[in-house]
């Protein structure tokens, strides 16, 4: 500890101390009123005394601070490149101050830590649980909300409740109570609701992202009750994590809740009272990997005053890192239809699982609020991913599944969008997106083509519609062998490209950036392949060098926002794929170019014996 410090520190003990002394010095009064004044004055300058001098050792002088002030002042001025640092220099040149400073933050993490882990128990014998009546309202009120085309006029009051069999938990109670209740109330509509948002993997594997392994649904812990029945938890590692059966991470899930999300929500709901059971099944949906969000958005929900209020109330991710705002968007955008009544658990039973993760932030997202329409909804449910089976399906394969989708209510009522902006150009365009959707789910791809580009001429920022009809010029030149409709797919993405650089009130969605130079990637891979087959060797060369640079375009987007590990390792495998037909292209040239030459060796061989010949 340097001198000067030391003397600051050192001060308020001191001065107790002093001050002690000069009264035990001086003369002793013979009054006895003033021989007691002056035994208290000795007391209370003790007693101020040692509580400075503890407080000085306990938060100044202890072992833990000395540790960190030795372990500071071995930091590098450099960074790894030999860069010199200002930061780095400062910590260096004052050690006890850093660490008095870390010391410090660990103090207050800890108080909030321990804040925000109280169980409070005492409360009413009888708790008065509510549940939220929603009616419905036809009168023609005014107070509306104009979002890229489409107005929503719908109060907080008019959102139809998707989950009327179940009654809300109240938080009027300790937190342990809480939790025990909604893990009962809320399990199946969330179990549903999860299979379907998070990726299920039986053995633990580390997920981009994730700095843990994770199985189950999304779980980096593993949970075990001992015998007391007290709930523990251990970190997912590499070789000390088990596959488990379906049953067993569903239990997995249950426990998570349990521990980590359930207890959050609880914290994050308590200081309002107007949160209904589906908007907390929303929060439990969006706060399940990050329960810290949870209370960022109850904070909007609570003075949510319209439907579209409450959507977005889930669209603000700022305290998201931003690598992965835009895929918590698509995420989050679930959560809001779910929130508001849009969609139902009921609904995500027939949904194909992971399906959601196929929508662009682009068609879900625009200047700063979620877009709440009819045709968006359709446009979601209507996702499917090839090979993999629907919620429901999954589910019903192992017990525990079984008995959550017997729990599934469904509910009579439908939410009602706003009829008055149904013909935007907006909702026009999304709707001849599904009717093409339809048609290429049908194989009838000059048919899709054809609405696809009059979805385009609606809405020409229509991100889904570019992507798609790239895709469905490849199919087209897949049946024809057509290089006419493989340049049409380049030629589509490009222009789906500079829309976006272009248009500055869209987002930069990289999801579609990666997808549409994959796409443009496999149309200039078969055009190289057809050109080797046709044995012009030149413009084969040219077209594979252009594919591997789409691949790694996409590559480097998927990247950029941190996408899901298998969508990285298709566009690996795209750029191994035609790197070998590279190779083999170039061993084709050789073979062509030894015979090549082999041939006119022989003619120079035999224009030599025939000029032998002449001479002789």
């Amino acid at each position: 500890m340097s001198k000067k410090f030391e003397k600051i520190v050192n001060t308020p003990h001191r001065f107790f101390g002093d001050a002690r002394k000069k009264l035990v010095r001086g003369k002793w009064p013979k009054s006895t009123g003033k021989r007691v004044g002056r035994s208290g004055k000795i007391a209370f300058h003790s007693l101020m005394q040692f509580i400075t001098w503890a407080l000085k050792y306990a938060l100044l002088d202890n072992h833990l601070t000395r540790k960190l002030e030795e372990l500071l002042a071995k930091t590098k001025k450099t960074d790894r490149k030999g860069k010199k640092k200002l930061w780095r220099a400062f910590i260096k040149k004052n050690p006890n101050f850093m660490g008095h400073v870390v010391y410090y933050m660990m103090l207050a993490a800890t108080a909030a830590g321990i804040d925000l882990s109280r169980d409070e128990s005492v409360i009413k014998e009888t708790v008065k649980e509510w549940i939220a009546e929603l009616t419905d309202d036809d009168s023609d009120d005014d107070n509306t909300i104009d979002i890229m085309g489409v107005n929503v006029n719908s109060k907080v009051k008019d959102i139809n409740n998707t989950v009327p069999h179940l009654r809300a938990v109240s938080t009027n109670q300790s937190q342990s109570e809480f939790v025990k209740q909604a893990a009962k109330e809320y399990w199946d509509e969330i179990a549903v609701a999860l299979t379907e948002l998070e990726t299920y993997r039986a053995a633990p594997k580390l997920h981009s992202g994730e700095r843990r392994y994770t199985n189950g649904l999304g779980c980096t812990w593993q949970y075990w009750y001992n015998d007391n029945g007290v709930l523990y938890k251990e970190k997912n590692l590499k070789n000390n994590t088990k596959a488990l059966s379906p049953d067993a991470n569903y239990e997995q899930v249950r426990r998570h809740l349990i521990v980590e999300t359930l207890p959050a929500l609880y914290n994050a709901i308590k200081p309002y009272d107007n949160i209904t059971p589906q908007m907390q099944i929303a929060l439990l949906m969006a706060g399940y990997q990050r329960p810290a969000d949870m209370k960022h958005i109850a904070k909007k929900l609570a003075v949510a005053t319209t439907v579209q209020q409450v959507a977005d109330a889930f669209a603000d991710v700022s305290s998201v890192p931003s690598e992965y705002r835009d895929g918590t968007r698509v995420r989050r955008y679930t959560c809001a239809l779910y929130a508001i009544g849009a969609i139902s658990a009921e609904q995500m039973l027939d949904w194909t699982r992971d399906s959601f993760s196929m929508i662009n932030v682009n068609t879900i997202y625009r200047n700063g609020h979620f877009v709440i329409s009819q045709q968006n909804v359709e446009f979601l449910l209507g996702r499917s991913r090839p090979n993999t089976n629907t919620v429901r399906e999954f589910l019903n394969d192992f017990n525990t599944g079984r008995k959550i989708v017997a729990e599934i209510k469904k509910s009579d009522k439908l939410f009602k969008f706003d009829e008055k902006e149904q013909d935007s150009n907006y909702e026009k365009s999304m709707a001849v997106v599904n009717k093409a959707d339809k048609k290429f789910k049908q194989k009838k791809y000059k048919d899709a083509e054809k609405l696809y580009v009059e979805a385009l001429t609606l809405n020409p920022d229509n991100m889904e519609a570019y992507s798609s009809l790239a895709l469905t010029y490849k199919m087209l030149g897949d049946e024809k062998k057509s290089e006419e409709y493989y340049q049409k797919c380049i030629d589509t993405v490009v222009k789906c490209n500079e829309r976006m650089n272009s248009n500055k009130s869209m987002l930069l969605d990289r999801r579609v950036k990666a997808m549409t130079y994959y796409n443009a990637g496999l149309a200039r891979q078969e055009m190289g392949r057809m050109a080797q087959e046709s044995g012009d060797v030149s413009a084969a060369k040219e077209q594979y060098q252009l594919a591997q640079k789409n691949f790694k375009t996409a590559k480097d987007n998927a990247e950029m926002i941190d996408l899901d590990s298998e969508i990285i390792d298709v566009y690996d495998k795209a750029i191994d794929d035609v790197k070998k037909m590279m190779d083999a292209l170039k061993k084709l040239s050789f073979k062509a170019s030894a015979a090549k030459m082999k041939k006119k060796s022989a003619v120079l061989d035999a224009a030599r014996a025939k000029d032998g010949e002449y001479r002789a």
